[in-house]
């Protein structure tokens, strides 16, 4: 039976050993998308918030554990910092043309089926691929 944890709760490859369960994430209903429109803004981490800001003036800050998605509108800056916090959370980050269409998206590489893909890729550079390996 698998763990059920909240998006806050950070499930890592220990719980799985521990338990001996895949964890599955939860929606957490406090989680908010944070939308930046502003041009020029910048958002970057600061104290365990995203802190918008263009210039000197801050524009808005959320607390991190808040976000369930980052979405950029536009010609909008992200620390690196930020970006790696995000991933490491889970969290999805979506830039778009200041009119909304989706130009690219980053998610967290951690996903269900990347231990195949790994033993794929690795089976491949020996030049041993398998049937049993292709899913």
């Amino acid at each position: 039976m698998p763990v059920l944890l909240a998006r806050r709760d950070m499930p890592t490859r220990r719980t799985e050993a521990v338990t001996g369960c895949p964890a599955v994430l939860l929606a957490d209903p406090d989680a908010q998308t944070l939308h930046v429109t502003t041009p020029g803004a910048r958002v970057s981490l600061r104290s365990g918030r995203a802190r918008v800001h263009k210039a000197d003036a801050d524009l808005g800050t959320v607390p991190i554990e808040r976000l369930f998605a980052l979405v950029l509108h536009g010609n909008i800056d992200v620390s690196s910092g930020l970006l790696r916090e995000l991933l490491w959370r889970r969290v999805p980050v979506v830039w778009c043309s200041s009119n909304g269409r989706v130009i690219g998206r980053a998610s967290s590489a951690s996903a269900p089926n990347g231990s195949p893909r790994v033993q794929q890729h690795l089976a491949s550079s020996r030049r041993h691929l398998d049937r049993g390996l292709v899913t």
